[in-house]
């Protein structure tokens, strides 16, 4: 269930959707770019980045974190150009959750800001408690985790106790991914292990996984979605073959096997057409996107709000594409993410790029607009 913030910013965007009558109206015009590509030995050069449902944030290569968008709950109003987060430094690994974002720092610790709608609260990063020495984080909705040391898994937020506790049965812990309330584990062994309040343990009786554990997980990315009654939400996978497969609801082509009325991934994965080199793929609620090898990247799913990065959407058809179109004018890409989102509002993906810039297409959460997005990546005042 979402929290008062997420209700608010859903409102607000569906309240614009609606008074822009989107059934007949042309697209509203995106804003002018709200920074420019940065040049020169003195730019802030960006190594990883993250995006959430009120603000975006990037690793900076000297261990520092900057964000942008809209801000959060009792904390300064970020905007369209980046601040830095004060008080974090040594940072390798940031993740943003819907109002609220956690570090981790090159010695395993862990800090937090924000509000997860219940148990954690600050302005200026914190401790959420005795995490333990963290080697990989990720931040849901209410809830986040890390990976330890011991490749162990201890949680906090609210849909657990609050405090840092350690999950039980689960070992070997080699890579975690998590969404709106529930998450995932790539385990030693290769098999995928959810965890979470909506922790889609049930998954087994619709998808049989046992192909991609087989053929070997290179990486792992939960969407969005909460299992109520059948499945929905999706989650995607590269391969080590480069190939990406995605399986759960393909209402939106967010798949990417070519179907939108009827697919076969609410049985078992299905390959996203055309991709064989595929090093990371980033999972939002009704799209999906990949970064390939050469530095491009590919987005496939509900494109309503210039989610595709095609420069094509509409709003007069629900302008969605079930195969992988090319991102517009993207290239040397080292990272991307993608917003978890909720329905057809706040979907949002970024990149880094090998010079350092970011690079956003989506919703525009820092331009004051709920309605205004990018159909094509535009540039982040870093």
């Amino acid at each position: 269930m979402l929290n008062h913030l997420g209700r608010v910013w859903i409102a607000a965007i569906l309240a614009c959707l609606c008074a822009c009558d989107l059934t007949d109206a042309a697209p509203p015009a995106s804003p002018t770019p709200s920074g420019k590509p940065c040049t020169g030995a003195k730019c802030p050069h960006a190594v990883q980045v993250s995006v959430g449902l009120g603000q975006s944030c990037a690793v900076i290569d000297d261990g520092t974190v900057r964000c942008w968008g809209a801000g959060l709950p009792g904390g300064t109003t970020l905007g369209a150009e980046s601040r830095p987060i004060p008080g974090l430094s040594d940072v390798v690994e940031v993740r943003c959750g819907n109002a609220w974002s956690c570090g981790r720092k090159k010695d395993g610790t862990v800090l937090c800001w924000g509000w997860n709608g219940s148990t954690f609260s600050s302005v200026t990063p914190a401790s959420p408690g005795d995490v333990g020495e963290a080697t990989a984080i990720a931040v849901g909705n209410l809830m986040a985790c890390a990976i330890l040391k011991d490749e162990t898994v201890r949680c906090w937020g609210d849909t657990v106790s609050g405090k840092p506790h350690t999950l039980d049965g689960i070992k070997g812990a080699k890579a975690i991914s998590f969404g709106e309330l529930r998450g995932g584990v790539i385990l030693a062994d290769g098999s995928i292990k959810y965890i979470g309040e909506d922790t889609f343990t049930s998954v087994g009786k619709y998808v049989d996984l046992t192909g991609i554990v087989a053929a070997g997980i290179q990486q792992f990315e939960v969407g969005n979605g909460q299992q109520t009654s059948g499945l929905t939400g999706h989650d995607c996978v590269v391969l080590k073959d480069g190939t990406v497969q995605c399986w759960g609801t393909f209402s939106s082509g967010q798949l990417g096997d070519g179907n939108a009325d009827f697919s076969e991934g609410d049985k078992h994965p299905v390959a996203a057409k055309g991709i064989s080199n595929a090093v990371q793929v980033s999972v939002g609620f009704g799209h999906s996107c990949a970064r390939l090898a050469d530095g491009t990247a590919r987005c496939w799913g509900n494109g309503l709000t210039g989610e595709l990065g095609d420069g094509a959407a509409t709003t007069t058809n629900l302008h969605k594409s079930a195969v992988p179109v090319v991102v517009k004018g993207l290239e040397h890409a080292v990272d991307i993410a993608t917003s978890k989102g909720t329905q057809y509002v706040l979907g949002t993906t970024c990149a880094v790029v090998a010079d350092g810039n970011v690079y956003c297409w989506g919703i525009d959460m820092t331009s004051g607009n709920p309605g205004a997005f990018h159909a094509s990546p535009w540039p982040i005042a870093l």
